[in-house]
């Protein structure tokens, strides 16, 4: 009987420590692609702010999901998701100059000007 009881609380310990875990899951189908899209690529493109000489991160509202992007000549509108949500945990602040790109002088692209669009934190 007392292994009874055993196995039947670890049942109930199992399923309440399983329920805890998937209780903060609610990330939809979106969040989810953009989670492993933000786990291997970097939040920022090849150029930097011309003020600060680094990428500039743009806070957004968490429930944005699109952005648009535009350019010279034909079929120069492109709307693109917002991948990477900011984070508590930053691990510092990208070097100065270093390997990103001054923008153009005559930039051609939304892209250009260094600055990048970053869901704000829940």
């Amino acid at each position: 009987m007392r292994s009874l009881f055993i196995r039947a609380a670890c049942v109930v310990a199992v399923a309440t420590a399983s329920a805890i875990v998937a209780a903060p899951a609610q990330a939809t189908i979106r969040d989810t692609v953009a989670h492993k899209y933000a786990m291997q690529f970097p939040w920022h493109g090849p150029y930097y702010h011309p003020v600060y000489r680094q990428p500039l991160a743009l806070v957004v509202p968490p429930t944005a999901g699109n952005t648009s992007e535009y350019g010279w000549g034909v079929g120069s509108y492109r709307i693109t998701p917002i991948y990477h949500q900011f984070g508590r945990h930053h691990p510092g602040y990208p070097g100065h100059g270093g390997a990103y790109l001054p923008p153009p002088r005559w930039p051609a692209d939304t892209t250009h000007f260094g600055v990048h669009y970053i869901r704000g934190p829940w």
